[in-house]
């Protein structure tokens, strides 16, 4: 009688979302989730990226989107089918986005597909369609908007970042994404600040008031009001030099404009791409950071938080279960944008300016549970619970 095999045969698991070669706040998550799951010995990972090209450093097999628009009817992975069928081809499987929900519609909704092949392919694929949605805001009425909450009501299961998300989406799953403390951990100050002064960047001298700013370039992404409360620190008497860790300077904020018309021209320095050690140092050399929008999490905040460097940020979104109360600041008012009426916060650059100015005596670090080492075993019962 021949030998029956006891191993049981691997689940196809597809990422989709920013590439995770690169550096946005869902790239890195995406990164380190994919990262983790290539370890379970019950399931066969690969990536579908949009943005930086594949990187043969990470441990798993990566596509590249290759063409994709910038509006939100634009975000439409046409590739899709054709990645599917190179990485499982006939096999079932699961797809797994950690994107925004307004970037999945013709996912969760494939009547709103235009693309022929592509919405056949959603209707009759063999996979599972999970999705870890950054949610960042809600509609005017709470919740998701129409569109949105049609969209995600399309998918197999939901896994959200916080609790104030699951409100949001109506979904009761929440795992936060976590931070690997190994690597950002406290550095000391003037050490941190001497290693990046040595590699030219002059702004980290000992003396200087250091306030970081690590975001995208993009329009949510209020980069206004992080500089003018720099600004505001300066007028009142404090030495103040600005970090910048940013993916363009040029795209949707003229950052460089906008710091010298605010009279910070000479006093900012704007870094490259770099490892996440290099981040931790860069971290580790300010006296405070910003955050300078509405975050479904705060990958940036969590990231300063675990260097021991507090965090100065707004009370709205899931953020606010990450930064203690202490260094949030409540919204003056809101405003409402887009085509799914998102609800955004209106913040007060001088009333960020106190917290800034009081943070190095605020409490600092990052909470234990959002520790990697404490938390994968939380995502990893999660996911065999839905194989």
């Amino acid at each position: 009688m021949p030998k029956v095999s006891t191993m049981s045969k691997k689940t196809k698991i597809l990422v989709l979302g920013d590439s995770p070669a690169g550096q946005t706040g869902l790239g890195r998550i995406g990164r380190d989730l994919a990262t983790r799951m290539s370890q379970m010995e019950d399931l066969e990972v690969a990536f579908l990226g949009f943005g930086a090209p594949p990187s043969s450093r990470l441990p798993f097999f990566q596509y590249q989107i290759t063409s994709i628009g910038t509006t939100t009817a634009d975000w439409i992975v046409s590739e899709l089918p054709y990645v599917w069928d190179d990485f499982a081809g006939a096999e079932p499987g699961i797809l797994f986005s950690i994107w925004d929900i307004s970037r999945l519609e013709w996912m969760g909704n494939p009547d709103l597909c235009p693309i022929p092949e592509l919405q056949q392919w959603l209707r009759t694929a063999p996979v599972k369609k999970w999705v870890y949605p950054a949610i960042d805001a809600e509609s005017i009425n709470g919740g998701l908007s129409t569109r949105l909450r049609k969209a995600i009501q399309g998918f197999d299961r939901v896994v959200n970042y916080t609790k104030w998300s699951t409100g949001i989406t109506g979904y009761p799953d929440h795992l936060p994404h976590g931070i690997d403390c190994s690597v950002f951990q406290p550095r000391p100050k003037q050490e941190a600040r001497k290693r990046i002064r040595a590699a030219g960047c002059t702004i980290f001298d000992d003396q200087s008031f250091l306030v970081g700013i690590v975001a995208t370039s993009q329009p949510r992404k209020d980069w206004a009001l992080g500089l003018q409360t720099c600004a505001e620190l300066l007028n009142r008497g404090l030495d103040v030099k600005v970090w910048i860790h940013t993916d363009s300077v040029y795209r949707h904020w003229d950052i460089i404009t906008l710091a010298q018309e605010l009279g910070l021209g000479n006093r900012v320095a704007c870094s490259p791409s770099m490892s996440d050690e290099e981040l931790s140092w860069h971290y580790s050399a300010c006296d405070c950071t910003i955050g300078i929008a509405p975050e479904g999490m705060g990958y940036a905040q969590m990231e300063s938080l675990a260097c021991g460097v507090p965090v100065v940020t707004g009370s709205y979104g899931g953020q606010a279960e990450v930064v203690p109360p202490v260094m949030q600041v409540d919204p003056v008012a809101f405003r409402y944008e887009g085509v799914f009426a998102n609800k955004r916060p209106v913040y007060s650059p001088e009333e960020f300016a106190d917290r800034v100015e009081w943070a190095p005596q605020s409490s600092r670090g990052l909470s234990d549970e959002y520790d990697w080492n404490n938390l994968w075993g939380r995502w990893e019962s999660w996911i065999r619970s839905g194989l």
